[in-house]
């Protein structure tokens, strides 16, 4: 490596940064999330007493994934030569598995959740996924 090679590497993201573009994908995907479960929940004339649905639960959720993606995000440009890459297969495996979740709610009873349904459930998945999409083009676009 000469020192045209030096000058011409990208300057790294500091973690402020990280942190900066983790909280702005946060908010996004919280607003998107919130704008798919009211439409849903309208489209499909869902039991509004169903909490996977629910503006503030929506909210939490997504603000607690979306948290904990960054942090691990972080923790793996610590150890590893390739974090993007990396981050980019370690969230998309999670996104997929964590599908399993609103899966498991197809044909469950009304008296363990009020106000399930199968389209509830399956109205879920998006909810799942919307965040890992804006998570990784958030944080493993390589432009500050």
């Amino acid at each position: 490596m000469n020192t045209a090679d030096i000058k011409a590497a990208p300057a790294a993201v500091s973690t402020r940064t990280v942190w900066a573009r983790g909280a702005v994908a946060a908010l996004v995907a919280a607003v998107v999330n919130v704008i798919v479960a009211i439409a849903a929940t309208a489209v499909f004339n869902l039991d509004s007493r169903f909490i996977g649905l629910k503006p503030v639960a929506v909210i939490a959720a997504t603000l607690i994934t979306m948290l904990v993606g960054t942090g691990v995000f972080l923790l793996i440009r610590r150890f590893a030569a390739r974090p993007e890459r990396i981050f980019a297969i370690i969230a998309s495996v999670v996104a997929v598995l964590s599908v399993a979740s609103p899966l498991s709610l197809l044909g469950a009873s009304q008296a363990t959740q009020p106000g399930v349904s199968d389209t509830a459930a399956l109205c879920l998945i998006p909810l799942h996924l919307i965040p890992a999409v804006v998570l990784l083009a958030a944080l493993t676009r390589r432009k500050a």
